[in-house]
């Protein structure tokens, strides 16, 4: 063993060349170690201790401990999971030393690659050429910068389906692998007393790969961990730097945070701690397409038209009243989503993302005047009627369809979801109108479900939930009874015994989930789901 390996804070280290430890052997007590010529025998070499004390006692675990200088080294249980291997093999020797330093690898360079070509446009918070630096760095990369490189290749894995030797379930491992060096990292270090940039982003991007996962307290965890270290990091403070490119992806970032809580809120009903919509420059940044910052912009215009007051209505779970001002307002609302929005310079990436919001808004809006008892069936604005999701999924499917599938797949699982919601309420919507209504909107529905087909995680969640729903539907169609709820508000009396939950329930029941894979042809999946929807 080399000195430099040597821990010299140890107090276990005497003797920089014999690494002897003070520990007695069994056949002698303390007492006994007073004689200078039995004291070499008292005693236990470094090599031998760790032979006979070290070797037999593992961590229960089974991870080893995080250094900073060791921020790579992998546990054997990551080995022998993992499909990549970052760091030298552990050896069950003692004394074989190991370079423990962080090691750039083809995953990690593919992971920032497939960042910077298919996820830039959504998050275009980093500076490109300072993160293609870090790849070619030949100085060990600080712990900030380590952290954010394994939170990239995270999201990147579970985001992007480029990994041609991959499947879903071997990427879904290597991400949690990914998350775990950077949790180590970070335990080795007071990172929210130091915290930078950096470090906002790694759990931001953290909580978008646990959202991907279907980790949906962990993804909130983890967004909210990103917004507080915001705040400690002064990405709020305009003084903090004088760069403008640096001030302005620090407000970049603080507003695409204000989004995704919108979104986790609405989707999930959690709480919000970003109460105003923050500001958002619509400058570009040096050498960045225009048209992003554009398509940043239509995007945060959106999400700030769900302020508190929305988001309060949204949260109560006590019953509200209907007022004049209220339905004023929706109303005021679904006219602004309405309107068709300019996407001229908008990319085909960012295009998906704000038109599906949109769409999806005009759900949420509708949802929350159903809540306030202000849907009828007489309503002569449509947007208070109950066909409404009809219209808005019409609409959806026309977005779907000016669409290339890539641009939509680059935002994985949460575009999905809008989609599921809005093809929820249409079967909702469906299944209160008559036969000769359902079959003017087949090939609506289709559509969703071949768009919903494309993602494995996304026929695996919301295509199976949304084949059960058929079937309930379907059972009722016959009968006399109506299906009873509309976006999860019960509308009519059920029969004891009915078994019938709400939308929210049914998508995150474990319980309801299935364990079979559906078909993997997107085509003959749609097809098969509709046939029990066709009138006799």
């Amino acid at each position: 063993m080399s000195n430099s390996s040597v821990d010299h804070h140890h107090p276990s280290v005497v003797s920089a060349h014999s690494y002897q430890t003070e520990f007695p052997s069994e056949a002698t007590s303390s007492s006994t170690l007073t004689g200078s010529a039995d004291v070499e025998s008292q005693y236990l070499t470094f090599s031998g201790f760790a032979q006979g004390i070290l070797a037999p006692w593992q961590d229960p675990t089974g991870n080893e401990d995080w250094s900073p200088v060791a921020v790579t080294s992998s546990s054997i249980v990551d080995q022998q999971i993992s499909p990549f291997a970052d760091s030298v093999p552990l050896s069950s020797s003692p004394d074989t030393v190991h370079p423990r330093i962080f090691a750039i690898t083809p995953v990690i360079e593919r992971g920032v690659a497939l960042f910077i070509t298919h996820l830039y446009p959504t998050y275009p918070l980093l500076d490109q050429q300072a993160l293609q630096s870090l790849l070619s760095e030949t100085r060990d990369l600080d712990r900030s910068e380590s952290t954010l490189l394994w939170s990239i290749c995270a999201f990147a894995l579970v985001s992007i389906d480029h990994w041609p030797t991959l499947d879903t379930d071997k990427r879904a491992v290597a991400c949690k692998k990914y998350i775990r060096r950077c949790h180590d990292a970070r335990l080795a270090a007071d990172y929210v007393e130091e915290a930078t940039f950096y470090d906002v982003l790694a759990s931001l991007f953290i909580s978008v790969a646990y959202f991907e996962l279907k980790c949906r307290k962990a993804s909130w965890f983890y967004l909210r961990e990103a917004i507080t270290l915001s705040h400690a990091a002064d990405l709020l403070d305009t003084n903090y730097t004088s760069d403008p490119a640096e001030k302005l992806r620090h407000q970049r970032t603080f507003a695409l945070l204000y989004i995704t809580e919108r979104g986790a809120c609405t989707l999930n009903n959690f709480p919000v701690s970003i109460s105003l919509p923050p500001g958002l420059p619509t400058d570009a940044l040096p050498d960045e397409d225009p048209s992003i910052i554009f398509g940043l912009s239509k995007l945060y215009h959106l999400f700030s038209l769900l302020d508190s007051n929305f988001v309060r209505l949204w949260n109560d779970t006590g019953l509200s009243s209907a007022t004049a001002q209220k339905e004023n307002e929706l109303s005021t609302l679904q006219g602004h989503l309405r309107e068709p929005l300019d996407m001229r310079h908008v990319s085909d990436i960012q295009r998906a993302n704000v038109l599906v919001t949109q769409q999806w808004l005009r759900l949420i809006f509708w949802q929350s005047a159903l809540k306030l008892s202000m849907v009828t069936s007489t309503a002569s604005d449509s947007a208070f009627t109950y066909e409404y999701p009809i219209e808005i999924a019409t609409s959806l499917c026309e977005v779907v369809k000016s669409l290339p599938p890539v641009a939509i797949q680059a935002h994985g699982l949460g575009i999905f979801e809008k989609q599921f919601e809005i093809a929820y309420s249409l079967l909702d919507a469906l299944t209160l109108c008559g036969y000769s209504k359902k079959a003017r909107h087949y090939e609506t529905l289709r559509y969703l479900l071949l768009s919903l087909s494309a993602s494995p995680s996304s026929r695996q969640v919301y295509v199976r939930t949304l084949e059960r729903k058929m079937g309930q539907s379907d059972d009722r169609s016959g009968g006399e009874h109506k299906y009873l709820r509309l976006a999860g508000v019960e509308l009519l009396q059920d029969e004891p015994g009915s078994r019938l939950t709400s939308r929210r329930q049914s998508v995150w029941d474990t319980n309801a989930r299935p364990t079979n894979e559906p078909r993997s042809q997107a085509t003959c999946t749609a097809e098969t789901l509709i046939g029990p929807m066709r009138a006799p």
